[in-house]
C-alpha cells in the first residue's frame, strides 16, 4: 500500500498559476530554522494520523468530495504542524514534506509543491529489499519510505 501510495502521489502533480506558493523563506528564518531543532514527535502518534491521512486519502480519490478534500487538507496540516517522526531519519524529512506536498496537491489543485520529490517509489513492504528480480530503493535511498514501511505498516 505505500508503494501505492508513493506512486500515486508522484503521479499526481497538478499543474498551478502560483497563487497559493509557500512564501520563500528569508535569509534569517533560514538561519533560525536551522539553528533550532526540529520538533518530533512520538511514532506511534505520527503514523496514527498518517493511517488516518492515508485512508482519507483513498475515500477522496474515490469520491472526489469537498467533505473528504477538507478533511484530507486538516489531517496534513496536522501531520505538518505535528513535527518529524522520531524516528524519521534527517534524510527522508525532505521526501516528507513532498509527499504532504503532493496530497494536499491532490485536493487543492490551486496548490503548487515546494518539494520535489526525491527518493524511488518502489519500497517493498516490510521495508526490506524483495529477491523478485526488480531494483527497489535502499535505506540509504529512501529513508522516508523505509520508516514508513518499518513503523507505520497499514
Amino acid at each position: 500500500m505505500v508503494v501505492v501510495l508513493l506512486v500515486a502521489l508522484g503521479l499526481s502533480r497538478a499543474a498551478d498559476d502560483g497563487s497559493d506558493a509557500a512564501p520563500e523563506p528569508s535569509a534569517s528564518s533560514e538561519s533560525s530554522e536551522s539553528s533550532a531543532p526540529a520538533a518530533t514527535v512520538p511514532d506511534e502518534e505520527w503514523c496514527a494520523t498518517w493511517r488516518a491521512t492515508v485512508q482519507v486519502q483513498a475515500q477522496y480519490v474515490a469520491t472526489q468530495s469537498a467533505d473528504d478534500a477538507a478533511t484530507l487538507l486538516t489531517l496534513v496540516e496536522r501531520l505538518r504542524s505535528m513535527g518529524y517522526p522520531e524516528s524519521l531519519a534527517e534524510a527522508g524529512r525532505t521526501e516528507l514534506t513532498a509527499v504532504l506536498d503532493d496530497l494536499r496537491a491532490s485536493a487543492d489543485p490551486s496548490f503548487t509543491p515546494s518539494v520535489v520529490p526525491s527518493e524511488p517509489a518502489d519500497v517493498p513492504a516490510g521495508g526490506h529489499a524483495a529477491d523478485d528480480g526488480h531494483d527497489h530503493a535502499g535505506a540509504d535511498e529512501a529513508p522516508f519510505g523505509f520508516f514508513l514501511a518499518e513503523h507505520c505498516p497499514a
